[in-house]
């Protein structure tokens, strides 16, 4: 399998600039319909702490959290066997979107400030 990763992406999808972190990578100025990309190995298990918020000097406030798992045991599936054998591979937790819309950031879920978080 060799060094196969597995993402989070987390995507804007308001109008505005957001930073994101996530793992204490900072994602600074994500601009509307941009993202920000977290890799990980595919055959290690990795909590992702992703944290999003609205750029400072915008004239507007909010602020979200989410946990999320990556990688882990990579299963195997799908095999075929006899001349030219092959199987498909899948991690335990393949990759993961996560979008970041106003009506998320709106419901301000972080219990600290950005600022306590950032690196």
């Amino acid at each position: 399998i060799g060094s196969e990763e597995v993402q989070l992406t987390v995507v804007n999808q308001t109008s505005h600039f957001i930073h994101v972190i996530m793992n204490g990578d900072s994602y600074l100025y994500v601009g509307p319909r941009g993202s920000a990309v977290f890799e990980a190995s595919a055959e290690t298990q990795t909590s992702i702490l992703a944290v999003a918020f609205y750029a400072p000097a915008q004239g507007i406030q909010g602020r979200a959290s989410e946990h999320f798992v990556l990688g882990g045991e990579v299963l195997t599936t799908d095999c075929h066997y006899g001349r030219g054998s092959s199987c498909a591979t899948q991690p335990t937790f393949p990759s993961v979107s996560w979008a970041v819309t106003p009506e998320l950031l709106a419901q301000d879920t972080l219990g600290v400030s950005p600022e306590e978080i950032l690196p």
